[in-house]
């Protein structure tokens, strides 16, 4: 297994977190019919962020771009994945509303933006500045409409987009 040092591990465990965090949307789209479109689509949005690091790190191999140093520590991006996890078996395993889901996914994204998840990068190339942006911005996007739903407001297929 790769150390911290190393530019693919970061990015691999990056994509998965991505991944945990889109099933876990998509169970909650399974056990909510009622709020399926709403996370369904934010399920499939998870999946384009793992696509587009899991394609980053394909430039990366070909040399095209380049990661210098990652800032945060594969512990945190592990113990992110691991919470994640442990409310996915949750969600498959027992009824839950959709407050709770939200409080779950609200829970995820701001610690996400919390932690700079996606100021990982010291002294990032430009493909990597922009990546990183794309990713931090697609999550605050999550954390609005979240919020919003947790407002009050019902989640429909118009917030999730």
């Amino acid at each position: 297994m790769a150390n911290d040092t190393d530019a693919g591990w970061p990015l691999e465990k990056m994509a998965e977190f991505e991944r945990t965090i889109g099933s876990l949307y998509a169970a909650f789209a399974d056990g909510l019919p009622e709020h399926r479109e709403f996370w369904e689509a934010l399920s499939a949005e998870e999946e384009q962020h793992a696509s587009w690091i899991e394609g980053f790190s394909d430039l990366g191999e070909a040399g095209v771009a380049k990661i210098s140093a990652f800032t945060l520590s594969m512990r945190e991006i592990d113990e992110g994945i691991d919470f994640v996890k442990k409310e996915l078996g949750k969600a498959m395993q027992q009824s839950f509303g959709n407050d709770r889901a939200l409080d779950v996914a609200l829970l995820v994204e701001r610690s996400i933006l919390e932690r700079k998840y996606y100021s990982v990068v010291r002294d990032p190339t430009d493909a990597v500045a922009k990546l990183l942006a794309s990713l931090e911005d697609g999550t605050r996007e999550h954390l609005l409409r979240l919020e919003a739903a947790r407002e009050g407001r019902r989640p429909s297929a118009s917030d999730a987009r």
